[in-house]
C-alpha cells in the first residue's frame, strides 16, 4: 500500500486538482519469463517513487453538484537529487 506524501488539493469554484507523491512497494513472484527474472529476480522487493496529479470539476450535466474526475496522470519521480519541474 502507497502513503501518499506532499498532498496538495487546491479548489477554486467548480474546479480543483490533487497533487501527491508516493513510494508503491511490489514484490516480484516468480515467472516463466526469463527476462523478467533477470531484471529481478524471484521474491526480490521492488520501491518504485512516483507523482500523481488529478484534476476534479463540479458538475453532473444535470445541474447537481457532484465532483468528477476530469484527468489522472502518473509517472515515476525523478531520481533523489535531480532537478524537478517546479509546480
Amino acid at each position: 500500500m502507497a502513503e501518499p506524501r506532499d498532498m496538495r488539493v487546491v479548489i477554486r469554484g467548480d474546479m480543483a486538482f490533487l497533487t501527491a507523491e508516493s513510494t508503491f512497494t511490489v514484490k516480484v513472484l516468480p515467472s516463466s519469463d526469463s527476462e523478467s527474472a533477470l531484471l529481478s529476480g524471484p521474491g526480490s522487493v521492488m520501491r518504485i517513487p512516483f507523482r500523481t496529479t488529478e484534476v476534479f470539476v463540479r458538475e453532473d450535466h444535470e445541474c447537481n453538484s457532484v465532483w468528477k474526475m476530469w484527468h489522472f496522470h502518473c509517472s515515476p519521480h525523478a531520481p533523489e537529487g535531480e532537478r524537478r519541474m517546479g509546480f
